[in-house]
């Protein structure tokens, strides 16, 4: 019984009109009259399981389609090189995953009981016809798969979809630094500089990458783009560079910029930014002009030696140089001769953005072409003696012209100088004096009731002062009045008169030089020193 019982189980079909059960071997219908060849309950299954499949497939494929495509059309091109190794794990997972669920969503599904149906009229739609019994058909197939079945089936492919949408979403735009540094080199070989800042481009592939269309956006500090404003400067605050040299830059140099981030930050605004560093060779700047401020420098003295002063006047063709630039190591209290140092100090600013380079800043020059007070006894000697003797010789042949009546003399002989040049130069006037000496046998004519005096040899110092040589060479000076022969000789003569000059060499000697040794210094002809030196 119990065979017979599983064989008529196992041997029976379902009516594909009615649902009711048929025997092996009935041709049709015990319950409808339908032919059992139409369908059987094993192609029955088959069929709807098939169609119910391939209605369900078309029917969420066209759904994705349509929500997914509206996301990631433009994302999908961008991101499928980033994602792809990522996303082929993850897809394995998620596809174990899902097969997993629908397994066992269809496992726990229960049989599902056939209710019989009423025998459909035979005037019906035929199969295939839209909105007719192969609609229908479909559909009560799908039905027959139930809810569970069903919602399992749809549920996994949800799954698939959200993992695609995940897989999208969740992943940073990544933007490299390196492709958005900006470097401008100007000036000039050995002085160029740098001037380094992010592209503009940088703004935009932030702004894109925020996900904000940049076309909508045209100037982040507008009121209405505040909020992309702030996301914007939370994303820039993350990033900084700093340069390793900008200025004084010759063509070969290289600028290495070091590109720094938070990446931390940027993640939770869906970015991730690479780069480490970049590096740029510098050339195309121009060569530098060289220029020496001396050619051009007219260098001048004024006051007398040894108390001139320089000056200094430009008179080149470099119109950023004047004379203010130019400073001498000594500029007051110069001697004829003296060596000076002058060095030029061009200012930055003067020379900016000239294309010029100073090719020297210091150089010698010798005191020259200045009015100098004569201070040595062999200058004196050999530029101006003679007219000094002359005038010498005039004043005291003078003195006995006019003095005809009491005295005489023989002839004048020249004994030699007194040069006294002041121990301060910081002196314009009376530097230097020279006395010019003469002598002569004196004699007293006679003359009733006049004194009279022996034949005496009388000195005649005459007095000159501001020797000075001009720089032409002539050498000019000045002689007073009261200045013509100095000193009282003591030899009287006639009512109360005395011979100028003085009879006593150490006298002479005494006043003109020993009074003046601490203000002056001096020096003494050879035929003169034996009265003092």
């Amino acid at each position: 019984m119990g065979d017979n019982k599983n064989n008529e189980t196992n041997n029976t079909s379902v009516c594909s009109v009615c649902g009711a059960t048929i025997r092996e071997g009935i041709k049709f219908c015990t319950s409808c009259g339908t032919p059992v060849d139409q369908a059987t309950k094993e192609v029955k299954e088959e069929a709807t399981t098939e169609k119910a499949t391939e209605v369900v497939a078309e029917t969420v494929e066209e759904k994705a389609t349509e929500v997914v495509a509206e996301t990631v059309e433009e994302k999908t091109t961008e991101v499928v090189e980033d994602v792809k190794a990522e996303a082929e794990e993850n897809a394995a997972e998620s596809a174990e995953a899902v097969q997993e669920t629908v397994n066992e969503a269809v496992n726990e599904t229960p049989a599902q009981t056939v209710t019989p149906t009423p025998v459909q009229p035979t005037n019906s739609t035929p199969a295939g016809t839209p909105g007719g019994a192969g609609t229908n058909e479909i559909v009560e197939k799908i039905k027959g798969l139930g809810t569970t079945k069903i919602a399992a089936i749809a549920g996994g492919i949800l799954v698939v979809v959200m993992i695609a949408v995940m897989l999208i979403s969740g992943h940073k735009e990544t933007i490299n630094l390196e492709d958005y540094i900006k470097i401008d080199v100007d000036g000039y070989n050995g002085s160029g500089t740098a001037e380094v800042e992010w592209k503009e481009s940088l703004d935009k592939a932030i702004v894109k990458a925020l996900g904000y269309d940049e076309e909508d956006v045209k100037d982040l500090s507008d009121s209405e783009s505040m909020e992309i404003y702030s996301e914007y400067k939370d994303v820039m605050d993350a990033i900084e560079f700093k340069v390793d040299k900008e200025e004084n830059l010759s063509n070969g140099d290289k600028i290495t910029v070091k590109i720094t981030y938070d990446n931390k930050e940027a993640k939770e605004h869906g970015i991730k930014f690479t780069g480490e560093k970049y590096v740029m060779t510098v050339k195309g700047l121009e060569e530098l002009r060289g220029v020496d401020p001396f050619d051009g420098l007219e260098v001048t003295y004024s006051g007398k030696s040894p108390n001139a002063s320089v000056r200094f006047e430009y008179k080149g063709e470099e119109d950023f140089i004047n004379g203010y630039y130019f400073k001498a190591d000594k500029e007051d209290g110069l001697r004829a001769g003296d060596k000076i140092t002058v060095t030029c100090e061009v200012p930055d600013y003067a020379i900016e953005d000239k294309g010029v380079e100073i090719t020297s800043t210091t150089k010698e020059y010798t005191v020259e072409n200045v009015e100098a007070y004569l201070e040595k006894l062999a200058d004196v000697e050999s530029k101006v003696l003679t007219e000094l003797k002359t005038e010498t010789e005039d004043v005291v042949n003078a003195y006995f012209t006019k003095e005809k009546d009491s005295l005489k003399k023989d002839e004048l002989k020249y004994e030699g100088l007194y040069v006294l040049t002041k121990k301060d130069e910081d002196t314009w006037y009376g530097y230097n004096t020279v006395y010019v000496i003469y002598s002569a046998n004196v004699s007293c004519k006679e003359k009733k009731g006049d004194k009279k005096f022996k034949t005496t040899k009388v000195y005649f110092p005459v007095k000159f002062t501001e020797v000075i040589e001009g720089t032409d060479g002539k050498v000019t000076w000045k002689r007073y009045d009261y200045d013509d022969i100095q000193g009282k000789s003591g030899l009287e003569y006639g009512w109360y008169s005395q011979v100028e000059g003085y009879a006593d060499g150490k006298d002479m000697y005494d006043e003109l030089i020993g009074a003046s040794k601490a203000d002056y210094n001096y020096e003494i002809s050879p035929a003169l020193q034996s009265f003092g030196n």
